[in-house]
């Protein structure tokens, strides 16, 4: 029971923190007449801080879900929405490239229930090898 209540506390402590991100796993493939989509958004060096609220509040009622970057330095964010038509996905992304701060949005189609975060994986291994130097052993 201690150990429990143990587990529970460091998992409230560690979610107060911000130590991780719950993400829904979605089977959007399955949405009869929707488009879903995945935009993953750079943001300008300079984005302000607000900026990722501003592009879900730029999507309305679109957006499902969001991977708000956890520090400005990961400089990327990405955002689970649907279209009801190829015309509106671009509107959208078109939309969201106008907010201050947005460098570039790269717009993927779900095409099956598992959309993966690969992007977000090859950033990390980027950044870590621009800032870790190379030693020779």
């Amino acid at each position: 029971m201690k150990q429990r209540l143990a587990r529970k506390r460091r998992f409230d402590r560690m979610a107060q923190e911000g130590s991780f991100t719950i993400i829904p796993k979605l089977d959007m493939s399955r949405a009869e007449g929707m488009i879903p989509l995945c935009f993953n958004i750079h943001l300008d060096p300079e984005a302000e801080t607000n900026t990722p609220a501003q592009v879900l509040r730029t999507l309305g009622d679109r957006y499902i879900s969001a991977l708000n970057p956890a520090a400005k330095e990961i400089g990327h964010m990405s955002v689970s929405l649907f279209a009801a038509s190829v015309a509106e996905v671009e509107t959208l992304r078109a939309r969201v490239a106008a907010v201050q701060g947005i460098a570039r949005v790269d717009v993927g189609i779900v095409r099956s229930g598992s959309n993966t975060l690969g992007w977000l994986s090859t950033e990390i291994e980027k950044r870590i090898r621009e800032t870790t130097p190379m030693v020779a052993v």
